[in-house]
């Protein structure tokens, strides 16, 4: 019976923080818009409310390169394989990999029960396939002992993190330093 006293008496002492009025925003009839296109002709509130509207002049509009101007009326030359091939491609290529808060490569070690060891790598943006193939191409070309398989990475899909096993933190560190990360 206390408790719940103390919680109608608490109710009725509750008052709102602030209250707020809503007041339309009223623009001056002298107000003018910019237009959003280049032919389109400034319009004032006022004229906004009429069907009709008066044209202005067109300004000349700035010369612009063959090139820019060819693509614009659809008529650019087309790209040899190559090229199309690097510029479609290359969009899904790169690969960043951000530095922690304290200024260290994310790349970590794991240890689980039984000595397990695995090394991520975590924070990458862009296409993490392709940081993937460059360790794995890395790790087989430094890898000198005939008897042992390299170590492989693996891209986990669900978090983006690349697992290697092993410890290679040292390893990976470096790698990722020369490339400028």
């Amino acid at each position: 019976m206390l408790a719940r006293q103390a919680i109608i008496r608490s109710a009725q002492t509750l008052r709102p923080i602030a209250t707020c009025s809503f007041r339309p925003l009223v623009l001056a009839r002298s107000f003018q818009t910019t237009p959003f296109f280049r032919n389109e002709a400034p319009s004032t509130s006022a004229s906004s409310s009429s069907s009709t509207s008066a044209p202005l002049a067109e300004e000349p509009a700035a010369p612009l390169d063959a090139e820019y101007e060819a693509l614009l009326r659809g008529q650019a030359a087309l790209a040899e394989e190559g090229e199309l091939e690097e510029i479609v491609g290359g969009r899904e290529k790169w690969y960043h990999v951000m530095r922690s808060e304290g200024g260290e490569l994310p790349v970590y070690s794991k240890f689980r029960n039984g000595g397990q060891v695995t090394t991520i790598i975590r924070k990458i943006e862009g296409s993490g396939a392709t940081l993937r193939d460059q360790l794995n191409e890395s790790f087989l070309a430094n890898h000198l002992d005939p008897f042992t398989a390299p170590p492989r990475a693996t891209l986990r899909p669900t978090n983006g993190h690349i697992q290697i096993k092993g410890h290679h933190v040292e390893d990976v560190k470096d790698w990722l330093s020369e490339r400028g990360f």
